[in-house]
């Protein structure tokens, strides 16, 4: 059982369309990203396809040729993916097909070619905007369609969509885990160091933060003002002030459970199956109050989801033998990566 994360599939749809699938392109002058398998979800019953297509609207539909993207989701009732030792026992198992598709106006945004990189780059950012909002409408589908109330006869949605927030959006441009994953890597490689958000502030016009604006571009084609709001909010939410607690809670359960090696990888299906190990973790967390920074930095994004009727709280969220957590568990187990990767605690921790 896996849960749909959007995360990934903006890492690897933006700037271009690249990554691990193979992009097709068809006589239309199209190119596809069909999402592999990791970049799906199927914990609800169905199979969620998110699939990225790239063409000038004006060649396909004209109406909307000022559009940057929009979303066209498709429940397949008649196809079925086989997902080789997807039940918990390890059988096989089919399901029904949600294909999600995100078209994405290549009229809006054309390729390089002989245009300036950081001039390009710059254009390419409403295309991220756009791909990170169709995506969040992915996730609502992924995370609240119901398959047994589809109607055929009217293919519509069989929940209430609503528009995602603007605070929704910018988490998914610049998350955390990625803010302090670059901010540690450019403090590393300059030899600086950004100890608060007064301390981010007072070095914005410094050549330092520069490079960690174009960073941000280079790899993501977010832009320097969605990744200093970001930045601020995280380092004021104080995740960074927290970390050795976190390592010691990471230390503190394994040894409690009695686990000798832990990785980033065993750590994702410890956090993901919800083991005894994961539950240990969070306990750990909650008696040294590490909760509370993580659920400072999500309050936007999850007032924003908790005002729609019938929907979760900030749903990914750990509900664990009486411990009640609303600070995001993709977030938790992402900096808890960081943690096991910086400190080379492959084996030792």
């Amino acid at each position: 059982m896996k849960e749909f994360d959007p995360w990934p599939v903006l890492c690897n749809c933006s700037p271009i369309l690249d990554g691990a699938a193979v992009v097709h392109k068809t006589e239309k002058k199209m190119s596809w990203w069909i999402g592999p398998v990791q970049f799906c979800g199927w914990d609800r019953g169905f199979f969620f396809q998110p699939i990225v297509i790239e063409f000038d609207f004006r060649e396909v539909i004209p109406n909307h040729a000022s559009k940057h993207t929009f979303m066209l989701p498709r429940f397949q009732m008649g196809k079925r993916k086989l997902l080789r030792g997807a039940l918990p026992d390890g059988k096989n198992e089919s399901y029904p097909v949600l294909s999600f598709y995100v078209c994405v106006n290549r009229g809006q945004f054309p390729p390089q070619d002989n245009m300036n990189e950081l001039e390009w780059l710059t254009s390419r950012t409403e295309r991220s905007k756009g791909l990170a909002h169709e995506l969040l409408y992915g996730d609502q589908y992924a995370k609240n369609f119901d398959p047994r109330l589809f109607d055929p006869r009217s293919p519509g949605p069989t929940f209430d969509v609503q528009t995602p927030s603007p605070a929704e959006d910018e988490e998914l441009l610049c998350p955390s885990y990625e803010v302090e994953a670059l901010l540690h890597e450019i403090e590393a490689r300059l030899g600086i160091g950004f100890k608060d958000a007064s301390d981010f502030r007072a070095q914005q016009r410094t050549e330092n933060l520069g490079k960690y604006y174009q960073k941000w571009l280079k790899k993501h084609a977010v832009d320097s003002m969605v990744c200093q709001n970001r930045t601020t909010r995280y380092l004021e939410s104080g995740v960074r002030q927290i970390y050795n607690r976190m390592l010691t809670a990471l230390k503190q359960a394994k040894a409690k459970v009695g686990i000798k090696h832990l990785d980033t990888q065993s750590l994702h299906r410890h956090m993901r199956d919800n083991s005894v190990f994961s539950q240990e973790y969070i306990r750990q967390l909650v008696a040294t109050n590490s909760l509370q920074p993580f659920q400072i930095l999500h309050r936007d994004a999850c007032v924003a989801s908790s005002k729609r009727a019938g929907q979760h709280d900030c749903k990914a969220a750990f509900h664990i033998a009486g411990v009640g957590c609303s600070a995001c568990r993709c977030d938790i187990t992402r900096h808890t990566k960081l943690l096991i990767e910086r400190d080379g605690q492959r084996v030792a921790l």
